[in-house]
């Protein structure tokens, strides 16, 4: 596979949705569809079309017209990206469509490592803190409580002038 048409994929048409509607698109290049309408049609969840036409458009794929209610979207007029939509649609067309969907799913396994990786280290860094405030609080703490205690055996014992002294230190 092309270098240039792998990292499309993956960072691009990197879910098989995505990779679905790219190609419906492209097959369908004068048509212009809501997400609610392609969701209906093709039995999927009309949030997740959504989510996944506003990426396909972030990503120049997809144009978006302003129709109302809910936007509407057709093929890219960029001449770059087109000409990755027909490479892609050239090679899933020679039977390759499982080798695309295989780079797509081990796309979404590194990003999903990368995200739990990514977890851990906050994790660690969270763990740390509390730790480092933990026992920054602990200290001024025991010299406050010890002196809280002296204070409380020596009552009355202490003159007023020196019990004052022993609270402002």
């Amino acid at each position: 596979m092309d270098p240039h048409l792998a990292e499309f994929i993956e960072t691009v048409v990197n879910s098989p949705l995505k990779l679905d509607l790219v190609l419906s698109f492209f097959h369908n290049q004068d048509t212009v569809d809501t997400a609610v309408a392609i969701g209906r049609r093709t039995g999927r969840n009309a949030s997740e079309v959504s989510q996944a036409l506003e990426d396909l458009y972030r990503s120049k794929v997809l144009s978006k017209q302003e129709t109302g209610d809910e936007p509407a979207f057709g093929y890219t007029q960029d001449g770059y990206i087109a000409g990755r939509v027909e490479q892609l649609s050239r090679y899933c067309n020679h039977d390759h469509r499982y080798e695309i969907l295989t780079q797509i799913y081990e796309g979404q396994a590194r990003n999903h490592l990368n995200q739990l990786v990514e977890l851990r280290q906050r994790e660690t860094l969270k763990t740390q803190f509390v730790s480092m405030v933990s026992h920054e609080l602990r200290t001024p703490l025991t010299t406050i409580k010890a002196a809280a205690d002296t204070l409380h055996r020596l009552d009355g014992q202490l003159p007023a002038e020196q019990r004052l002294e022993f609270l402002t230190q």
